[in-house]
Formats: structure tokens, sequence, C-alpha cells
């Protein structure tokens, strides 16, 4: 038997996986676990394996796993849970920052995308707040496993859960009481001010459609979200002094996108370069690079587009803006940039657009 678990790298996905190892132990016995996320990985402790039956988990496989399991068409388990409690998580467990805590809560939600949208998957939210009783009723009923009650008894002392715990209390209750760093759902973490938090859920809001089980084609990545290049242990707030010699001005987001095709459209501005100066900026993912060269005016706001292909969603997007010619004044602000699937709404417009293509 194959036990294919799916799941962010969360305080719930991580509970329920120490639960589904406990359960499949007590009623299969002979078990394997392989947690991977590349398809060699995979191959290599697939052929290692000593037992019939295997738990497998993967919190961000890479598409080519994603492909293996869509093929397979056999039942598998999502694990989630509301997407700002994940990046907290992550923030709490992993000791990031926020924009790096966004960024792989973005990375293992859209690797599993097409997992979660298959007829094959059970999600499993945080947010109903099963029993343990109704917990492992659901993992047994979707995985076929003959589980009696005599079989859950077994399961809570194999965690170590059946001399504090009934099997009518709840997931969630066991989670905080028992998992490190795991806090009370949508609670906001402690030493983060108001304005990231409102920059966390800004960014993580279109997620919540893809939590939904409906396809997200709309973005967007506020300037927080970019890396000043003069100071990269920083955000970048406001606009960059072109002050100094040629150089690389920003970069970032690494941030994530789903299969498919997009437009990308960052806003620019740009005050009092007098002197005037030349820009490149490249959009960068996987080993595609797509990059546009001009002359910048002395002022004025303009959208710089380029539409890409996303084949491989564990590959962040990276927008690079380099200055060609040192400069004695100037300031360009990198407003946002704008993500449209090409089939879905047009990117907002903005005066003196340019326009790359991927096959340009």
């Amino acid at each position: 038997m194959l036990i294919s678990t799916f799941g962010p790298p969360s305080g719930y996905t991580q509970f329920c996986l120490f639960m589904i190892r406990a359960l499949a132990e007590e009623v299969l016995q002979d078990l394997d676990y392989i947690a991977v996320d590349e398809i060699e990985q995979m191959r290599a402790a697939w052929a290692k394996r000593q037992h019939p039956h295997v738990l497998f988990f993967s919190y961000s496989p890479e598409r080519a796993m994603v492909d293996v399991f869509l093929k397979l068409d056999r039942p598998l388990l999502i694990l989630t849970e509301h997407v700002d409690d994940i990046t907290t998580y992550i923030m709490r467990e992993r000791a990031q920052t926020w924009p790096w805590a966004v960024r792989l809560t973005h990375q293992c939600l859209f690797a599993i995308n097409d997992l979660m949208l298959g007829s094959r998957a059970l999600i499993l939210r945080r947010e109903y707040e099963l029993t343990f009783a109704e917990f492992f009723q659901a993992i047994a009923t979707h995985f076929q496993i003959e589980l009696e009650e005599r079989h859950m008894f077994g399961i809570m002392a194999r965690a170590n859960f059946g001399a504090d715990f009934a099997l009518s209390d709840s997931m969630e209750k066991g989670l905080l009481a028992r998992w490190e760093h795991a806090h009370p759902m949508y609670e906001a973490p402690e030493g983060l001010s108001r304005s990231d938090a409102k920059v966390i859920e800004q960014i993580n809001a279109p997620l919540k459609s893809l939590m939904s089980g409906r396809n997200v084609d709309h973005f967007f990545w506020p300037q927080e979200i970019f890396i000043p290049a003069d100071t990269p242990n920083e955000i970048l707030i406001g606009p960059i002094e072109m002050l100094g010699p040629a150089r690389c001005l920003s970069y970032g987001p690494y941030l994530h996108l789903p299969m498919g095709r997009w437009d990308i459209a960052v806003e620019l501005a740009v005050e009092a370069n007098l002197s005037g100066n030349r820009i490149e900026i490249q959009f960068v993912h996987g080993s595609t690079v797509v990059s546009d060269a001009f002359d910048l005016p002395k002022a004025g706001s303009f959208l710089v587009r380029a539409h890409l292909d996303i084949d491989e969603p564990r590959a962040p997007l990276e927008i690079r803006i380099f200055m060609r010619e040192g400069a004695i004044e100037g300031r360009l602000d990198l407003k946002s940039a704008v993500v449209d699937a090409t089939d879905g709404p047009a990117a907002r417009r903005a005066p003196n657009q340019r326009s790359l293509r991927q096959d340009a």
C-alpha cells in the first residue's frame, strides 16, 4: 500500500503526518517512510525500501514528481491550513524573516497546486477541527485501510496521547498541547509590525482561492517583497537613490507562480534623472532570462512587461534591475509588480508601457 501525503511545512501538516505514521505503523505494521521532494531522490529511496507498505510525504515536490502522482491516479492526501498561519509558523520554527517565510509558503503551495485540484485528493484542513477519531477514520476510508476501534486506541498509545487525550478530543487540542511552535489559528505573530502584517496578508491573499480549490490567475506583489541591492538584508521601501557607480539596484521577489503562461507588469517611476541614464531589467525563471535595456527619461512613470511560461512552480521568479551607467543624481522607484494569467484579466495600465516576450 502507498499512502501519499503532501502539505506545506506547517505545524498542522507535521502533526497530522506524525499521527498518520502512528496509524500506519499500528494497522499496517510493516512500513517504510519516504520524505523527498525530487524524483531522483524518490527513485533511490523506493529502491531501498524494505517493506510492502510505504508512507510517502513531500512538502515541495518538483514538477516531474507531481506528474508521476497525477499519472498514478491513486488516492492522495493534502494537509493544509490558512495560508497566513503557514507563513507565521515557518517564521517561528525556522527563525525566518517574513519575506523568506512568504516565499517558502508560495513555493510549497504552488508545487502541490495541481495535486490539490485533482479528483483523487482528500484535502484535510486545520479549520475542520476534526476529532482524533474523525481524522483516523477519514484517512482509513480514503486509503481503504481496515480500521477498528482497538486500532484507534493503539494509535493514541503509540503516539503517546492515550493517557491525556480521548478519541473525541479535537486534533487542534493535541496540536496546541504537544507541538512546538504551534499557535492558535489566525493568531498574529509576535514582534511583527502592523505594516508588515498587512503586506503579508496582501501577498498571500490570492492563495486563499487556491485553498478553496480554485485556480489563481492574478497576483499583486508590493514593493516591500523586493530587495534593495545596496542593502540586501532589508526590504525595499521608497525610491532607490541612483547616485553612484553602475550597479544592480534591486532584485527579487523570489516568489512563485503556478504552471502556465503569465504576464508580468513592473511599475516603475523615475525622478530627478537630469543627466540621463540607462537601465536593464531581467526577468529570470530557471534557465529562462528575458531582458530589456532602455534609456530612462528625466522623470515619469512607466510599465515594463514580460511574458513567461512557468513549467516548474518550485523555481522562483526574479526581477533584476541594473543601472548601466554611473549617476550623479536621480531616484528610481519600483512601485510594484502585477502578474496575470494570459487568459485572465489584463494587468492594470500605466503610461509609457514597454513590452518584451520570452521568445524575443
